[in-house]
């Protein structure tokens, strides 16, 4: 999960001033204009435009010898599977909340028909089951590091990390037996509670929950997955455009099960074999024009906010999502100028040479609109708990490229900053993507390189051949829930 959203100063701002003018039109201005370029139209009330906090390469399209899914598995998951507050524009990849961990929380929220008694006691068997489900993730990833190191000491053989825990995960398989009692004391409590018909709302919530867990193959609810480096991606493209075969990872685990549509596929090897086109779309972002922007233009409903006494996660309260427009970054720390910045300060143009919007297409798990199935919450439950949106398609560009040009009262700051936060370990996010400020490859946090001229105040940043091919920059999310759900 991500350490808090950061600020203007630097730090975690005080409640009273959570993002400054620059974040929110800038990102206004940047949803705006991708909106135009998607072609993008709030009209139909159960869909709304977001974008990611912190924008992701997009994954390579399929293998025609199958090789490789599993390391592409985990890709599209990562992309596709975002926890989308229907209140707020931006969503941050890097969370540990996810779509199908919201629609778990709004399946535990369901009015059963229990009495206060059974309602506490069902509220008990989940907090012991969720301390449970924790402590057994922490299990396998305890038992992951201890197999990866006697896999680099060659002790592991052709063994795979499933067939290893058998003999040396004695502390996973408690868990999961501890794990297995724990979801079926929650259903025991819940289970007499429903007439026959609704037995289904335990069904349901089963399958998701099976899907989260991710230790079984379930066909249609999970899939196969293995962790992606920096490496393993340039592994796949190199795959991709030579067709050699590649290696089977020796770990994996089964994820939710979650597809891109065959357009995406098409798209992607076009992108990839027409390499640069050199046909570029231009988008602007200027501070006035986020300046008059109307927050309501891309679907959210920005007044069906969480109360400050409800807010229980790491969000800004009281504001649409924004985050730094612009923020230096080393260790997972962020600093972003000090300075205000105003109209005339930045001028920033944006240029792709394609855009696409595809599909997601997830498994059996994704129950669809829920609220429509199961309207009926407890009247205890948080408003927080309503505010998520389904990922329906995701909003790609083709060779993302920026160039800002900064006044020549922010250059001198700007400048100690970036020298700063050069070397390996440190980047700046830009609208959401990283950019390296040295070399010309990418590593596991960035897929841009930039280059700064300070005597002109201008930083121009450019894609990486390894990773910048195409970013995924947003989502269009169906929204699970409606405003009335509020009251």
């Amino acid at each position: 999960m991500n350490g808090g959203i950061r600020t203007a100063s630097g730090c975690s701002k005080p409640k009273d001033r959570p993002y400054s003018e620059a974040d929110r039109n800038f990102w206004l201005a940047y949803a705006r204009a991708i909106s135009q370029a998607v072609g993008f139209a709030p009209g139909n009330p159960g869909r709304a435009l977001y974008l990611a906090a912190k924008a992701q390469t997009a994954p390579v399209p399929t293998f025609t010898n199958k090789r490789g899914a599993e390391y592409r598995n985990q890709w599209i998951y990562e992309v596709s599977n975002n926890l989308l507050r229907r209140s707020g524009l931006l969503y941050d990849p890097e969370s540990k909340e996810t779509y199908a961990q919201a629609l778990k929380t709004y399946l535990e929220a369901v009015d059963f028909g229990g009495t206060a008694e059974q309602n506490e006691r069902a509220d008990d068997a989940l907090n012991r089951l969720n301390e449970v489900l924790s402590a057994y993730e922490r299990s396998r990833q305890q038992a992951l590091k201890v197999f990866s190191k006697h896999q680099s000491l060659g002790l592991t053989g052709d063994s795979d990390f499933e067939r290893w825990l058998i003999e040396n995960g004695v502390a996973v398989q408690h868990q999961r037996r501890e794990l297995d009692r724990a979801a079926a004391e929650y259903q025991a409590i819940v289970s007499p509670s429903l007439e026959p018909e609704t037995q289904q709302l335990l069904r349901d919530w089963n399958l998701v929950f099976q899907a989260i867990v991710g230790d079984n193959p379930l066909p249609g609810v999970t899939m196969p997955a293995a962790c992606t480096t920096a490496e393993t991606r340039v592994e796949l493209l190199r795959a991709l455009r030579s067709e050699v075969q590649v290696g089977k990872p020796k770990h994996q685990r089964y994820l939710p099960q979650c597809a891109l549509s065959v357009s995406y596929d098409k798209k992607m090897r076009e992108w990839i074999e027409n390499g640069r086109t050199y046909g570029m779309e231009d988008m602007y972002l200027r501070f006035d024009e986020g300046k008059i922007a109307d927050e309501k233009m891309f679907g959210q409903d920005p007044d069906d906010r969480v109360p400050d006494d409800r807010v229980t996660d790491d969000r800004v309260n009281d504001d649409f999502g924004y985050t730094p427009w612009l923020a230096f970054v080393r260790d997972g720390d962020e600093e972003c100028l000090q300075e205000d910045v105003g109209e005339g300060d930045v001028d920033m143009m944006v240029t792709f040479e394609d855009s696409g919007v595809f599909t997601v297409e997830n498994g059996a798990w994704d129950l669809g609109d829920v609220r429509a199935k199961y309207p009926a919450l407890r009247r205890d439950t948080p408003p927080s708990v309503r505010d998520f949106a389904a990922p329906q398609q995701l909003i790609v560009l083709k060779r993302l490229a920026m160039k800002l040009t900064f006044s020549e009262r922010l250059r001198r700051r700007v400048d100690e900053m970036m020298k700063r936060f050069q070397g390996p370990d440190g980047f700046v996010r830009i609208m959401g993507v990283p950019v390296a400020l040295r070399g010309d490859s990418s590593n596991d946090t960035t897929s841009h390189t930039g280059v700064w001229d300070p005597s002109q105040g201008v930083l121009e940043v450019i894609p990486t051949e390894d990773a910048g091919f195409a970013t995924v920059v947003g989502t269009i999310g169906r929204k699970a829930t409606s405003p009335e759900d509020q009251t």
